[in-house]
């Protein structure tokens, strides 16, 4: 088990994704293969929900609102506001489901020192539909283009504590769990 997890956190190292590590590492089991095989069921899964990311080595936490519109809503850390984007799922001539963004020309990744402005595209894989933490819905309310805080560093801010900064119950965060829920 351990190198498992060891493999798992050179593969996010190396491609720049985050992961979580918690009890529920992978809610979605087997499922997660299926929803990332399938266009249709990538862009359901994707589509009103809020991913959360997290890694200790490059960006910290990241909480992402995918609206159902193609709009995108990206709290990063240290920054104050919003960014905003648009996102898509596409398949690829090689039959390949990728999750595409595109931020605007003004935006930029302090990790990967690159400038928005032109669509981003990644293989979809059974790792990011169930490896991250997605969140149904906007509980966060990242859509108003508020951000909640100024998150700080790599430090991990769980959406537990993010929803008792807020004010608001924890009770409210609903976790993509099953395929069915699509």
């Amino acid at each position: 088990m351990r190198n498992l997890f060891a493999a798992f956190s050179v593969i996010s190292v190396l491609s720049g994704c985050g992961f979580v590590e918690k009890e529920n590492f992978f809610p979605l089991g087997s499922e997660a293969r299926t929803i990332a095989a399938s266009a249709e069921l990538s862009q359901r899964f994707f589509s009103n929900s809020t991913r959360v990311s997290h890694n200790n080595f490059r960006h910290g936490t990241q909480y992402e609102y995918h609206a159902p519109d193609g709009t995108t809503y990206l709290w990063y850390p240290g920054n104050r506001s919003i960014v905003m984007g648009q996102w898509k799922v596409e398949r690829t001539r090689d039959g390949d489901n990728t999750l595409c963004y595109l931020y605007g020309s003004s935006s930029f990744n302090p990790v990967t020192r690159q400038y928005g402005g032109n669509w981003e595209c990644r293989k979809i894989t059974s790792l990011d539909v169930a490896g991250d933490e997605t969140i149904k819905g906007d509980p966060f309310s990242l859509e108003t283009g508020n951000i909640p805080f100024v998150m700080e560093g790599t430090s991990y801010y769980s959406p537990s504590e993010v929803m008792e900064f807020l004010g608001k119950s924890i009770s409210e965060i609903d976790y993509i769990t099953n395929i069915e829920e699509l």
